[in-house]
């Protein structure tokens, strides 16, 4: 379909031609990595026992010098559990046909001003990717999407959490993970990660 492609990005993109959204093709050692015995047993885990997955995608992300941070988002399954609500047993989560992202951060990054990855812990469990999207500041999300939910499972008021990671950390989250992206100052040099990302079959 080209009608809402009308320059063939999203075709280019989707059938791993540029290096920025298939990496693995250009470089040997992210190729090695997709799928090495060591990264098929991290995603055995992340699936759960039994649970046949796939390799959907991959991607590098840069977050330049000035950056000015990724709004708040959630990403489909492309199933019906993307809109289903709020899912209170973990378990039945993980029956569903989930996507997971592992994500690589070579440098890590700090907590503040350094286009650091933020989450809201549990957002994945209701399961709301239509609505949870858009917010560009915690302030817009936590008083639009956020406001009055708890987390299913537990019944804690969901919060925000940012990440400071050391150089070399691996974060893996559900597609249906409410996450956003800092700001990173201008002062810093760019901040790349790599994004592995499976499937369930």
């Amino acid at each position: 379909r080209t009608d809402n492609d009308p320059c063939g990005l999203q075709r280019l993109r989707r059938h791993g031609l540029i290096p920025e959204y298939f990496p693995c093709g250009f470089h040997h050692y992210l190729m090695e990595a997709l799928y090495h015995p060591q990264m098929l047993l991290l995603q055995s885990l992340l699936f759960g026992k039994g649970v046949p997955f796939k390799f959907d995608h991959s991607q590098v992300i840069t977050r330049e010098p000035g950056y000015i941070g990724g709004v708040w988002h959630s990403h489909f399954n492309g199933d019906p559990s993307d809109d289903a609500g709020p899912c209170v047993d973990p378990d039945e989560y993980d029956r569903q046909r989930n996507v997971i992202f592992l994500f690589a951060y070579p440098d890590g990054f700090g907590e503040t001003n350094e286009g650091g990855l933020k989450v809201v812990a549990g957002s994945h469990l209701h399961r709301d990717v239509a609505n949870c999207r858009g917010s560009n500041t915690d302030e817009e999300f936590r008083a639009s999407w956020m406001s009055g939910k708890t987390h299913p499972a537990t019944g804690e008021p969901l919060s925000i959490t940012r990440l400071a990671l050391p150089p070399g950390s691996l974060v893996a989250a559900f597609a249906h993970l409410a996450h956003g992206v800092d700001p990173r100052s201008a002062q810093l040099p760019p901040r790349s990660a790599n994004l592995w990302c499976y499937r369930a079959q």
